[in-house]
């Protein structure tokens, strides 16, 4: 997987998990305590895939480097200087 599609499927579980947490509350609020379980566990869910692909594919081309959580805005590899936009 490219370093530019890892960031977008990653960043989409992570909002999605937050979407389901803010379900769980309101499922939670509303006394459904089977549905708000089940919620927060795809949140969790998302969320742990989400960090196994960044910690899996989030990782510079050119020198296999991981890139840092707070690096991924960054248009070149914050260790070998090259640009990685591009893939």
């Amino acid at each position: 997987m490219k370093l530019k599609t890892a960031k977008l499927v990653s960043m989409v579980l992570l909002y999605a998990s937050l979407g389901f947490l803010i379900a769980t509350a309101l499922a939670m609020y509303r006394m459904h305590d089977a549905l708000g379980k089940g919620l927060v566990i795809v949140a969790l869910v998302c969320a742990a895939i989400a960090i196994v692909i960044r910690l899996i594919w989030a990782k510079c081309p050119y020198c296999g480097r991981r890139i840092t959580y707070k690096h991924l805005k960054d248009t070149t590899c914050p260790y070998c200087r090259r640009k990685i936009t591009g893939d």
